[in-house]
């Protein structure tokens, strides 16, 4: 397991990627990923090829000391970014499960009623790009997919003054 020297292990929230591809095989109860020993050797695909990436979560309905002994013994489950979930520990104590490094980002985890979300925490001043476009509750603006922005921590105040002084930019007016 490669983690920062930091912290002891990663949070819930925190981005990830594969160090190592990952072959997976489907535990029957939960639909996880679980780590196929056999895999390298099959000549099969991985499941996911070294540097595919996720957030580590954690189970919801757990104490505090349950994630700190998951965290200890380098258990983590990983939400990846294609919505499936792979268990990145080891079998038993001191056999690695899939290796995990630390990548940019943070991630928001949201758990209710045994589903899991997770979507992206941003920073004041992060450039965006809109994936889908929508309009403003507050004031009946549009705003098309791919428009490109930067986070404004008053969003109430921002508004169309905001979006019009970043499309100027972006345009070059």
């Amino acid at each position: 397991m490669h983690f920062s020297q930091e912290s002891a292990g990663f949070d819930e929230g925190d981005r990830v990627r594969l160090a190592k591809p990952f072959w997976g095989e489907p535990d029957r109860d939960s639909g996880v990923l679980l780590k196929d020993w056999s895999g390298p050797e099959s000549g099969d695909l991985p499941t996911y090829p070294a540097g595919s990436a996720g957030t580590i979560i954690y189970p919801g309905n757990v104490s505090p000391e349950f994630i700190e002994d998951m965290k200890a013994q380098g258990n983590y489950v990983v939400a990846m970014d294609d919505g499936r979930t792979v268990y990145a520990g080891g079998p038993f104590p001191g056999v690695e499960g899939a290796g995990l490094e630390r990548i940019p980002g943070q991630c928001q985890v949201a758990h209710q009623n045994g589903q899991v979300s997770v979507r992206p925490k941003f920073n004041d001043g992060d450039r965006v790009r809109l994936t889908q476009s929508f309009t403003s509750q507050n004031n009946g603006s549009s705003f098309e997919a791919g428009w490109e922005g930067s986070i404004c921590p008053l969003t109430v105040h921002c508004g169309r003054m905001l979006a019009n002084r970043l499309l100027s930019r972006e345009s070059g007016r």
